[in-house]
């Protein structure tokens, strides 16, 4: 069996970009692992032996939610998924009622986020019910982040993903975003940070096996627990003033 596939990092800034259209060729450039039904068997068998451990995680968390802040347990949104079917992602919900909806961009310092939501969110433990969408069949444990209608740009073959190349690179978006300034903040999301993600995630679905996607996972369930104190994620992110993407997280296997 292959090794994993090496992604080179990207150049961190990029020039704006003046728009594209939906590309609907992408699944030509998927790996023969990421087409074949082989990998929805991987996910499920996965899932299914976590069940134990997840399940009463899953129980603790939806119980502080419940008494953290007024409001359901569950965060429902419409997202893009395999072949631009929509589907609805469940997500822990980490902002009050009335900032679920007031923006697609999310930084780590946005008031609308609940005390216990910001810890939720940087310790990504808010992804938790995605799991459900794995089994049934809406995700895949690995493959590109499913976006939001209005984000998507390109209809892909491959069921969207909990984690992913770009995924653990940018495993910090929400704390450097902060030091992007409010009124560029989409215009940099949509020009600059997407299609650099898009790229990443293209590059590894391409060559993706087995063993990658084992290899993927294991860096983010490594990193999920050597982080930054959640108390102390807003100091670093007063100090980045600069549209780069410096923050890229390193030691990820990607280009390594």
């Amino acid at each position: 069996m292959k090794d994993g596939p090496k992604i080179c990092h990207p150049v961190l800034e990029l020039e704006p970009s003046t728009g594209f259209s939906v590309d609907r060729s992408d699944s030509e450039r998927l790996s023969a692992w990421v087409k074949s039904p082989a990998k929805r068997v991987f996910d499920f068998l996965l899932v299914f032996a976590m069940l134990p451990i997840l399940l009463p995680l899953f129980l603790i968390v939806a119980i502080a939610v419940r008494l953290n802040s007024r409001g359901p347990v569950l965060f429902l949104q419409k997202r893009v998924g395999r072949n631009g079917t929509p589907f609805t992602i469940y997500k822990f919900r980490t902002m009050h009622l009335a900032g679920e909806r007031r923006t697609l961009i999310t930084t780590i310092n946005d008031p609308a986020i609940t005390n216990l939501g910001r810890f939720l969110r940087w310790w990504k433990l808010d992804e938790l019910p995605q799991f459900l969408n794995v089994l049934r069949g809406e995700m895949s444990l690995v493959g590109p982040r499913p976006k939001v209608p209005e984000q998507e740009t390109r209809v892909s073959g491959c069921r969207p993903g909990i984690t992913g190349a770009a995924t653990i690179a940018f495993a910090q978006e929400e704390v450097f975003l902060v030091g992007i300034p409010e009124g560029k903040l989409e215009d940099y999301c949509r020009d600059v940070l997407l299609p650099l993600k898009q790229s990443l995630d293209e590059s590894y679905m391409a060559m993706a096996t087995p063993l990658s996607d084992l290899r993927l996972l294991l860096h983010t369930a490594m990193r999920r627990w050597d982080r930054t104190n959640a108390s102390q994620v807003l100091e670093p992110a007063q100090g980045i003033r600069n549209h780069g993407v410096s923050p890229l997280e390193k030691g990820l296997g990607i280009g390594d």
